[in-house]
């Protein structure tokens, strides 16, 4: 039943965060669930997963060492309250890091049968949230003050951004594209609708990478093309709103996330071996004056950078850059069916700074516990 909450309350998404300071602090209400599992686990397995892992993936630790490096190293540039806020979030990386090593030694055959209910569940609930949001809540107008934006006419979903709710419909899509047990090919049709309408176009793209590569490996390519095809009618069929957001033509975004992901290479070779550590972009582009998105808020747009690479290369210098990538090759040759997830999620982060926001990074987690076939 826990693991059924659990999904659950991560099926609210946005809903489900609870902000303070301003939003610059917040947490999920599954996030409370993962906590309370972890220390179950911990009562009894005690530090038993973190040996066995440490003989197994030193590197995984002097990345986390190294990223605790670059955070402390410029410690005294920053105030009490921004060394805090910047440092949780740097806690919450290795929180979800120990959740998963935990609940990875510690899932049996039983529970990972409910892991794949879960997924079922919050597959559904996914589906059935994202298109009452298409018809009947078609902006997030209202809640421009608290920093999101409007996404006119576009599915965001309970994830209140049209690029996040794209990434988590083709995690998802690829998800049951890959699963062997139960085929529920039923889904298939709506995530591929609902990524559709997000007209998230760097998303789409790198899911049709991700999905030509696995019609290759099994040599079926035509269903590749016939999906493309698919594709093609929905454009025709279903033909584009009114507003800029919608518009797939648009250009003045791509040189925009162009333009201000030069700039962060830029601000990032300033600090290229470890950063200014991470999570602090907010507070150096304030001391800095670095305020160049025009769509910039405090809560949101100036966190980070459009791209999850030039983030992580501006917070933790090209190190950070090294063990990021190590992580994405270790996932990419776990098993087979991860494979495509992970090459969906890491071209998108390209685009968008998605890869290591926590709604993505627990679901290749648990895609990375069902998969695994030792389990």
């Amino acid at each position: 039943m826990v693991i059924f909450l659990l999904f659950f309350l991560f099926s609210l998404g946005q809903i489900g965060r609870i902000s303070f300071f301003n939003q610059q602090v917040n947490f999920y209400l599954y996030e409370l669930v993962m906590a309370i599992l972890l220390l179950f686990y911990f009562l009894k397995l005690k530090f038993a997963p973190f040996k066995k892992l440490f003989k197994k993936k030193q590197w995984i630790f002097w990345g986390f060492g190294y990223l605790l490096f670059s955070f402390f190293l410029s410690f005294f540039k920053y105030s009490i309250f921004e060394n805090i806020i910047s440092f949780l979030y740097l806690f919450r990386l290795f929180f979800y890091f120990t959740f998963f090593v935990y609940f990875y030694f510690f899932c049996q055959k039983k529970s990972k049968n409910n892991l794949s209910v879960g997924f079922l569940v919050f597959s559904f609930l996914t589906i059935v949230s994202s298109f009452i949001q298409l018809f009947f809540y078609p902006s997030l107008r209202n809640l421009i003050y608290l920093g999101w934006d409007e996404h006119q006419n576009r599915v965001f979903g309970l994830f209140f951004d049209t690029s996040l709710a794209a990434s988590v419909y083709g995690l998802l899509f690829l998800f049951w594209l890959n699963y062997e047990k139960y085929k529920f090919f039923c889904f298939l049709p709506f995530f591929f609708i609902l990524l559709y309408f997000t007209y998230s176009r760097f998303a789409i793209f790198s899911f049709f990478i991700a999905l030509f590569l696995f019609f290759l490996k099994k040599s079926s390519v035509k269903k590749f093309f016939l999906i493309l095809t698919t594709f093609v009618f929905l454009l025709i069929l279903f033909p584009q709103k009114s507003g800029i957001g919608v518009n797939l033509n648009r250009f003045f975004s791509i040189e925009s996330r162009i333009k201000e992901n030069i700039l962060g290479i830029k601000m990032g070779f300033k600090n290229p071996l470890f950063g200014i550590g991470y999570n602090r972009i907010r507070f150096f582009r304030q001391r800095e004056n670095l305020i160049w998105r025009s769509d910039f808020n405090i809560y949101h747009g100036a966190t980070s950078f459009q791209s999850t690479y030039v983030t992580i290369f501006v917070s933790s210098g090209i190190f950070g850059l090294f063990f990021l990538g190590k992580g994405l090759l270790e996932l990419l040759k776990s098993n087979q069916h991860i494979f495509y997830l992970v090459i969906f999620i890491g071209i998108a982060s390209f685009a968008d700074n998605l890869l290591l926001h926590p709604f993505i990074v627990f679901i290749l987690g648990m895609t990375k516990v069902i998969f695994d076939k030792r389990l």
